[in-house]
């Protein structure tokens, strides 16, 4: 059987992540698609062991399978390293989710953007991931309220961020 498609466990991907002496083996990406409740709670548990260039790659090469392949579902991954310190794994954690459309990640988008002392290609990832939820909030697909809360917030950082990067997202995401 072909090492792409055989079956591997969550255990075994995060071992392979731990182990810096070994190059992480590609088939072992699809492990991180669709994880389970279980798996979810086994990574978040040992997200912190893994070394950062790992989870910066790790990271990386999920949003490429992501854009190749729409079938493949990282957004749990996404959501574990929103809580992460490190500005790379948090830009590439909100990259991951930029198509995820859970208007439950709002309010750290909100909050990442609104907090100055964040890296600013954090704020201006965060300001990016907003655009669709104006759009959705366009179509009514999440509550007037929470658009208006976003739009608010948009407008307030544009007025008052010193980033012209974070400033350019924010312009973007309101004209979405």
């Amino acid at each position: 059987m072909d090492e792409y498609y055989q079956v591997h466990n969550i255990n075994e991907a995060i071992n392979a992540l731990i182990d810096e002496s070994k190059p992480f083996p590609p088939a072992l990406l699809y492990t991180f698609s669709d994880l389970n409740t279980d798996d979810i709670r086994i990574l978040k548990a040992a997200w912190p062991s893994v070394p950062l260039m790992r989870r910066r790659t790790l990271l990386e090469d999920l949003i490429d399978m992501a854009e190749r392949d729409n079938l493949m579902m990282f957004e749990e991954v996404g959501k574990i390293a929103l809580e992460d310190e490190d500005a790379d794994v948090l830009v590439s954690a909100i990259d991951l989710l930029f198509q995820a459309e859970d208007s439950r990640l709002i309010p750290t988008f909100l909050r990442f953007l609104q907090n100055v002392t964040l890296n600013e290609r954090v704020r201006a990832a965060a300001a990016n991931a907003l655009g669709p939820y104006i759009y959705l909030g366009e179509v009514e697909k999440i509550r007037p309220e929470l658009l208006q809360n976003i739009v608010e917030v948009l407008l307030n950082v544009y007025a008052n961020d010193l980033s012209d990067l974070v400033r350019r997202r924010v312009l973007e995401s309101l004209g979405y």
